[in-house]
């Protein structure tokens, strides 16, 4: 069987979320060796270097066929129908295989030759599509209508995913499958390798917020809330990484309103870092005091697991998917209850026994995933596809 996977989301720098699910699940699904795999991609006359800048690094070592299509912009193949009243997909890309995997809902069009499988991780644009710009969530019913038209096979992140599907679109629950994402286990395990730390101006004890900075994640509550534990423990940091999310035009929009309120001058024991390496990231949260996430909604929550398989103690959010990956090995709260989220950092500071039980909780629950696991799944639904 020849499966083709959807890239164009590989071909920006600073890759997470969907890419990662994505990079991490070919490469599984590769090294299975159950069927031939190929990457499909626009460039419009290469003037952004795709292939060599971002596709090629990623993928070289697998020799997989590429299917680059220069004649046309990604988004002008994502936005207009019309493009394929008369040429399908496959025309415009040379791409012909059994199975067309796209990574997310984004891009599924309406003209194609072969089955089709899209990965929905969640619903968010139609859930709270205050969160995004303004076109953002319009664009993104769009792309769910084409996955309910042609009866796609669909691959959701988690039960919570897998609801929100089915509360919010039209999308046949028969055509829904639950699987979910793993981690990189070559790159989180838990690493005190403090040159790291060091190398990013890190000194001491710290909280740790890893992610996209967006509101949707509740740096607003972690900041609220730091201005009031940062009064009684003069010696903690709180580290922020990861770098801005597309739709936060303004960082420090975020941080003055509560400079201004609370008339404290915290913002000098907050380290903001700007993107980081898998090797940071690793250091990062296996130092950690605790990872901290009271996101309003994850469709999985990747961070979370990698946090866990670190060994870091987690407090998240007792809402949407969260609650499905941590189990019971995290602290879970209200994402909008800032004085919840000050009461269990505060313990988590001051017991080295929670901390000690939370590590251990985390590490076996993170064995629990796996991207082998995923892929063999996905490969079940490959099969379920072309039937």
């Amino acid at each position: 069987m020849k499966v083709i996977f959807e890239a164009q989301h590989l071909c920006i720098p600073n890759l997470r979320g969907i890419a990662s699910y994505a990079i991490n699940l070919i490469h599984a699904l590769h090294q299975r060796g159950k069927n031939e795999y190929a990457l499909t991609f626009f460039d419009k006359n290469k003037e952004r270097k795709n292939k060599e800048k971002h596709i090629a690094p990623l993928f070289n070592q697998l020799n997989l066929h590429y299917y680059e299509c220069n004649d046309l912009s990604y988004k002008t193949a994502q936005d207009d129908d019309f493009l394929y009243k008369d040429k399908s997909y496959n025309e415009h890309t040379g791409a012909y295989g059994d199975i067309f995997h796209f990574m997310n809902p984004h891009g599924v069009p309406s003209n194609i030759k072969g089955s089709l499988v899209a990965t929905v991780h969640d619903v968010i644009p139609l859930i709270l599509p205050q969160m995004f710009p303004q076109m953002f969530p319009q664009m993104f019913l769009r792309s769910i209508q084409r996955i309910e038209e042609k009866e796609v096979c669909v691959i959701a992140d988690s039960k919570c995913t897998k609801n929100d599907i089915l509360n919010y679109t039209n999308i046949n629950e028969n055509n829904i499958n639950i699987i979910y994402c793993g981690y990189n286990k070559a790159m989180c395990y838990p690493d005190k390798n403090k040159k790291i730390l060091d190398g990013l101006n890190i000194q001491g004890d710290y909280l740790l917020f890893l992610a996209a900075i967006d509101l949707r994640k509740g740096i607003n509550k972690i900041l609220e809330a730091f201005t009031i534990i940062a009064l009684k423990y003069p010696h903690l940091k709180l580290v922020i990484a990861g770098g801005k999310a597309s739709n936060v035009k303004n960082f420090g929009k975020i941080i003055n309103p509560l400079n201004e309120l609370y008339c404290h001058p915290y913002i000098e024991r907050i380290i903001i870092t700007d993107y980081v390496t898998e090797e940071q990231k690793r250091v990062l949260m296996s130092n950690a005091l605790a990872f901290i996430f009271p996101s309003l909604y994850e469709g999985f929550g990747i961070p979370v697991l990698e946090a866990m398989a670190c060994g870091c103690p987690v407090i998240t959010s007792n809402t949407s998917s969260l609650p499905e990956v941590v189990g019971d090995a995290a602290i879970l709260i209200n994402p909008t209850d800032v004085e919840q989220l000050i009461y269990e950092t505060e313990r988590i500071i001051l017991s080295d026994s929670l901390r000690n039980e939370l590590h251990h909780k985390g590490l076996k629950r993170a064995s629990l995933f796996s991207w082998e696991k995923a892929a063999e799944e996905t490969e079940d639904v490959y099969r379920k596809a072309v039937m």
